[in-house]
Formats: C-alpha cells, structure tokens, sequence
C-alpha cells in the first residue's frame, strides 16, 4: 500500500516537470521573432489576397489603385512580383495601367441575336 503512494508521488513529479518544461519551451518559441523570410511570404500572401479584391470587379477605381500602390511600397513588393499576381488572376499590365479588364472580343459568327429577329415582320 506504500509502494502505490510513492510511484504515484513519482509519475506526478515526472508529469509536473514534463508539463513544467513544455510550457518554457513553448514560451520561448513564442517570444523569437519570425523568421524574415516567413514574414515576407506572409505579406506576399496578403498582397495577393488584396489585389484579388480589387481585380473582382474587372475595374481598379483610384482609391484600389493607391492602397495597392502603398502595400507594394510598405512591403516590398517588386515589380516582377506584382506581374506575376496580375498574370494568375488573368489581368495583363495593360490592363492593370487602364484600370479595367477587357472582355474577350466576340468573333461575327458569335453575334449576339438581335432582341427582335423573332418579331413578326410588319408589311
């Protein structure tokens, strides 16, 4: 009947300190700054999520424009960066100065039907 005292006295030191430990290490994990490179993926991540925003519309009004302008700035978004983001929401450069997207150009064979060709004619 001791024994079961004292191993149990045992496993609640081992469980103390290893609960004890774990908390110091996890404290120290918090307080270390990330690393620079997360902190950039982090802000391309961001950035990209933001022009997503503005390009939904299929127009950059001013205000989008700046705000996208002082992110690029703020965060060190190069050039090439801003491209390729244009690119995978399927904006071109051109498009992006213009400020809107251009639709695709609809060939004479897929003209739209006029609204009154099933009219009946009048004589």
């Amino acid at each position: 009947m001791e024994e079961d005292k004292h191993i149990r006295a045992a496993i609640f030191s081992i469980l103390y300190r290893n609960l004890i430990t774990g908390l110091r290490i996890e404290k120290k994990i918090k307080k270390q700054p990330s690393s620079a490179y997360s902190q950039i993926m982090e802000k391309r991540e961001e950035y990209v999520s933001v022009l997503e925003a503005v390009l939904a519309d299929g127009i950059v009004h001013p205000a989008e424009r700046e705000l996208v302008e002082r992110f690029k700035e703020k965060h060190a978004i190069t050039r090439d960066i801003h491209n390729m983001c244009l690119s995978r929401f399927g904006w071109t450069t051109e498009e992006w100065d213009q400020g809107i997207k251009e639709m695709p150009h609809m060939s004479d064979e897929d003209e739209m039907p006029h609204l009154c060709d099933d009219a009946p004619q009048l004589e």
